[in-house]
C-alpha cells in the first residue's frame, strides 16, 4: 500500500492534471502522456518490485514483461473482484497469491483518482512473497536472537542473585547453630546486613539477638560475680 501512494505521488509530481486517454488509447496524466514515457516507472522498481496503472479496468502502464516475449503486459483487464473492490467501492484489495512471471507475490490495488476525487482506474504494486518471507523470517530470527540473549541474562542474575540469597541464609544459620551451642562470637558478614531485603532484615534482627543476649548474659554474670562476692 505504501507503493501504491509512493506512485500515485511520483505521477503527480509529474504533472498535477487529471487522467485520461487520448485518441491512441494512451494513459495521459494532466499533458504528460504516461504511456510513452513507461520508463518513469521503471526507474521506482527496486529489486523485483512491479508496478500498474490501470485506467477504468485495463492495464494501460506498467514495468512487468512478459517473459516470452518481452513485451510490456499493458491492454490486459483486472479482474471483477479487484475491479468492484477499487473502483465501485473505493477500497483497497488485497492479495497474497498473484503469479508474474511464474513466481508468486504480494499485492496491493488501491484507488487511481483524479483532483475532483472521482475514481477512474487503479494502482498496483507487487512485491515477490519470498522477498516478504525473507524479511519477516530475519525479523523473526532477531526476535528470537534478542529473547535468548535476554533470557541467558536473566537467568545468569536469577543464579546470582539465588547463590547470594543461599550463602547469605547459610551464613546466617551457622551463626543462629553457633549460638544454640553457646558461641555468641559468631558474627554476620557486614555484606548480608547491608542488604535491603528480607534476608538482610532477618541477619540484622539475628545480630540484634546476638547483642541481647550477650547483654542478658554479661548481667547473669555480673550477678553471679556479685552474689559469690556476698557469700564470701
Amino acid at each position: 500500500q505504501a507503493l501504491t501512494t509512493c506512485i500515485e505521488g511520483t505521477l503527480d509530481v509529474l504533472d498535477s492534471g487529471d487522467y485520461s486517454l487520448d485518441g491512441q488509447e494512451n494513459l495521459i496524466k494532466g499533458n504528460y502522456n504516461l504511456s510513452e514515457n513507461m520508463e518513469v516507472l521503471d526507474a521506482l522498481v527496486e529489486g523485483d518490485e512491479e508496478f500498474t496503472i490501470f485506467f477504468d479496468d485495463i492495464r494501460r502502464v506498467t514495468t512487468i514483461l512478459d517473459e516470452k516475449t518481452g513485451e510490456r503486459l499493458v491492454g490486459t483487464a483486472a479482474s471483477d473482484e479487484v475491479y468492484n473492490a477499487v473502483v465501485k467501492n473505493g477500497g483497497i484489495f488485497e492479495a497474497y497469491d498473484i503469479v508474474i512471471n511464474g513466481a508468486n507475490y504480494y499485492a496491493c490495488y488501491a484507488p487511481l483518482e483524479n483532483t475532483d476525487g472521482s475514481i477512474v482506474g487503479i494502482v498496483f504494486a507487487g512485491v515477490p512473497s519470498k522477498s516478504v518471507d525473507s524479511f519477516i523470517m530475519e525479523k523473526v530470527l532477531t526476535l528470537v536472537g534478542a529473547f535468548f540473549i535476554i533470557a541467558v541474562i536473566a537467568l545468569v542474575v536469577v543464579i546470582r542473585v539465588v547463590i547470594t540469597i543461599r550463602q547469605g541464609l547459610m551464613e546466617t544459620g551457622k551463626v543462629v547453630s553457633n549460638f544454640a551451642a553457646g558461641d555468641l562470637k559468631a558474627e554476620i558478614s557486614p555484606r548480608v546486613l547491608k542488604r535491603g531485603d528480607e534476608l538482610g532484615m532477618i541477619a540484622r534482627e539475628v545480630k540484634q539477638l546476638r547483642e541481647e543476649l550477650t547483654a542478658v548474659l554479661s548481667k547473669v554474670k555480673d550477678s553471679a560475680d556479685t552474689l559469690l562476692s556476698s557469700g564470701k
